[in-house]
């Protein structure tokens, strides 16, 4: 797993034609804006059951 640090207004890019933005910051909470072409699903992992390995964590760090 990559983990890097990024601040609100800054984004990253996955394979050239994904980018996650970070939207807002506020204590413990994070907006994440997900700019995805049509054909690329977006979930949030908590909504696919059983989809992460409890030993990965899944979204303990959303």
């Amino acid at each position: 797993m990559l983990i890097i640090t990024r601040k609100e207004g800054q984004s990253i890019m996955i394979d050239g034609r994904i980018r996650v933005k970070i939207v807002e910051v506020i204590g413990n909470y994070v907006r994440v804006g997900i700019e995805a072409p049509e054909e690329v699903p977006v979930k949030r992992a908590e909504l696919l059951e059983g989809a992460w390995p409890a030993s990965q964590g899944g979204n303990e760090a959303a």
